[in-house]
C-alpha cells in the first residue's frame, strides 16, 4: 500500500514539474491545440516500446476512427517521455494520433483527473470547444489568477474572444474583482 501511495504522489509531482517546464497552459488551450482530448485510465505499465494500455472513459474531441480501439474501449497511449502511472488512475490526456495510438509529447498535456476543478471537468464536454477560435489569446494569457484559470473559458462572441463569466467565477469576484470586471 505504501508503494502504491508513493507512486501516485511521485507521478503527480512529476506531472506538475513537467507542466511548469512547458509553461502554464490553460486546459482549453490544450484541448484546442491537440488532435485528441480524452479521459483515460491507465491499465498497464509501459511495455518495451514505450506504450501503455488505457481504457478510454470519454473521448471529448478527435476522430475515433483514427485510433485502434477494441470492443472494451481500450487503446494504446504512447508517451514520448518517462512517467510512472498508478494502475487504474484516471487522467485527462491531450495528444495526436499516430499509427492507431494516441501520442503524447512532453508538453501536450496529461493531468490527473482528480486535480482538475469540477468546472474544468464539466467544460471538457461542451464549453472548451466554443473557444477554439481563441487559441492564440488563450495561449498568451498569463494564468496568475487561479480562480479565473480554473473557473472560466474563452469563447468567440460578437467577432472577438471573451472570457465567459461563470457562476463559479462569480464566487471569486471579491478576491479578483479588478480582473473579473475586465472580462464581464
Amino acid at each position: 500500500m505504501f508503494f502504491y501511495a508513493f507512486f501516485i504522489i511521485l507521478a503527480t509531482v512529476l506531472i506538475e514539474v513537467m507542466s511548469k517546464n512547458c509553461g502554464s497552459q490553460h486546459i482549453q488551450y490544450r484541448y484546442c491545440t491537440n488532435e485528441f482530448a480524452l479521459k483515460a485510465a491507465f491499465l498497464t505499465i509501459k511495455d518495451s516500446r514505450g506504450r501503455y494500455r488505457a481504457r478510454i472513459m470519454k473521448l471529448y474531441s478527435g476522430d475515433r476512427s483514427k485510433l485502434n480501439i477494441n470492443k472494451m474501449n481500450r487503446t494504446t497511449i504512447v508517451l514520448n517521455f518517462n512517467l510512472t502511472f498508478a494502475h487504474g488512475t484516471t487522467y485527462a490526456v491531450y495528444g495526436f494520433a499516430k499509427d492507431g495510438s494516441i501520442c503524447v509529447d512532453y508538453c501536450n498535456g496529461i493531468r490527473p483527473w482528480r486535480f482538475m476543478s469540477g468546472f474544468q471537468q464539466v467544460a471538457m464536454t461542451d464549453e472548451y470547444i466554443t473557444g477554439c477560435h481563441c487559441v492564440e489569446e488563450i495561449g498568451t494569457f498569463l494564468p496568475n489568477r487561479t480562480c479565473l484559470w480554473k473557473t472560466s473559458y474563452m469563447k468567440w462572441k460578437g467577432g472577438k474572444c471573451v472570457w465567459v463569466v461563470t457562476n463559479p467565477l462569480l464566487n471569486c469576484r471579491n478576491v479578483y474583482s479588478d480582473l473579473i470586471d475586465d472580462y464581464s
